[in-house]
């Protein structure tokens, strides 16, 4: 919500070229993810902005949830040529 709006601004803050941004942006506005705002009119062009929507909202906090628990995960774990073996952090054993 407090992203640019502006597709230029988009193509350059994700370091897409034009044609793919264009294509992602209607498939995430055919989803339903973001939506076209009314367009502004500047020295007689009209200017395309973008919102993103509850939904798309939804989308990015479950992605988020996502990827910070890989991130625990990958903490907790050591990785052995592309398998997962023993925790990294572990419990001392307390005897009586």
């Amino acid at each position: 919500r407090e992203g640019e709006p502006r597709p230029t601004r988009i193509m350059y803050s994700t370091n897409l070229s034009w044609k793919p941004l264009c294509q992602i942006l209607n498939s995430l506005e055919e989803r339903g993810l973001i939506r076209a705002i009314e367009p502004e009119t500047r020295d007689g062009r009209s200017k395309n902005l973008y919102g993103i929507t509850d939904k798309g909202m939804s989308v990015l906090s479950y992605f988020n949830k996502t990827r910070d628990l890989l991130r625990a995960e990958d903490l907790l774990t050591v990785p052995n040529l592309g398998h997962r073996e023993k925790p990294v952090l572990s419990y001392p054993e307390y005897t009586d």
